[in-house]
């Protein structure tokens, strides 16, 4: 299984509407399995793709809540994409983190994403990070296999972009294989 992180600590980039996109093309033009990850409090993924309801998401699996992701994904309306949500506990996360123990939500979506190759449900999962670098996005970052930079045709995204790619490359002490696949510059 391919996975997919799209992440930038700037906001307004498109992080949310390439992950949307991408998840949507891969599943109705390529006819792959997609699962889509909303790893961001703000939900937007999961608003954009799913009615609107309480949903037990990422921050239950993050937390240790939940030990089943097919108790969390949700199927959507188009045919091969599917959603684990975002979930309104997802913020208690970097607040825990600071506690300590970092390591568990890494753990728990690269468990997960282990259970997803065993299980053979999906052939790529799209990760949509939120703007910053805390729990659910670190453990987003090091659960894929490429992460995909969306930015804008400004100063400040290209500055923005450097420093990002100097965190990503110090995340590579825990996972070396990390590799960007791609800027994608929107709005130009």
């Amino acid at each position: 299984m391919k996975t997919l992180a799209i992440v930038n600590r700037k906001g307004g980039v498109g992080k949310t509407t390439t992950a949307v996109n991408l998840a949507y093309v891969l599943a109705t033009g390529c006819r792959l399995r997609v699962l889509l990850v909303d790893a961001d409090g703000q939900a937007n993924a999961t608003q954009i793709l799913l009615p609107k309801c309480e949903y037990a998401g990422l921050g239950a699996l993050l937390r240790g809540y939940a030990c089943c992701w097919e108790d969390l994904v949700v199927p959507t309306d188009v045919e091969g994409l599917d959603v684990l949500p975002a979930s309104e506990d997802l913020w208690a996360l970097d607040i825990e983190a600071a506690g300590g123990d970092r390591g568990r939500c890494y753990r728990a979506i690269r468990d997960m994403r282990e259970a997803l190759e065993e299980d053979d449900a999906y052939d790529v999962m799209v990760l949509d990070c939120p703007p910053n670098l805390g729990a659910s996005c670190v453990s987003a970052i090091l659960a894929s296999d490429g992460i995909i930079i969306p930015v804008l045709s400004d100063a400040c995204s290209a500055t923005g972009v450097g420093d990002l790619v100097d965190q990503i490359a110090s995340l590579r002490s825990l996972r070396p294989d990390l590799r960007i696949s791609g800027v994608l510059v929107n709005q130009w």
